[in-house]
């Protein structure tokens, strides 16, 4: 099982690999930054946590992205949903739970 801080540990790790793995493909293949061994479980775990997030509805989707891909503040992304900050923190929260969930069976 996934503890809420690994799941956010994870997304972050995965945004990351996204965004070098998308990076990658533009100069050439992703052979050249990861080694043979690692592009396998690194796209494994890409395709379960997108799988994953395209079960969130779109307003836990939207939370998630701003936190976690682009980098946003919990406090900037509550005030432009008009919400507090414990607010967004608990379904921030429900969020994670919900995807540690969803990913409890990726091994």
């Amino acid at each position: 099982l996934f503890t809420a801080p690994t799941v956010r540990l994870i997304l972050r790790v995965i945004a990351r690999r996204i965004l070098a793995i998308k990076h990658t493909e533009q100069r050439s293949t992703s052979e050249k930054i990861y080694g043979g061994s690692e592009i396998q479980p690194s796209q494994m775990m890409i395709k379960a946590v997108r799988d994953a997030l395209s079960k969130l509805n779109d307003e836990e989707r939207e939370i998630i992205d701003r936190l976690y891909f682009n980098d946003e503040t919990i406090r900037s992304v509550a005030e432009t949903k008009k919400i507090s900050h414990p607010a967004l923190i608990k379904r921030r929260n429900k969020i994670l739970d919900k995807l540690r969930e969803l990913l409890k069976d990726f091994r």
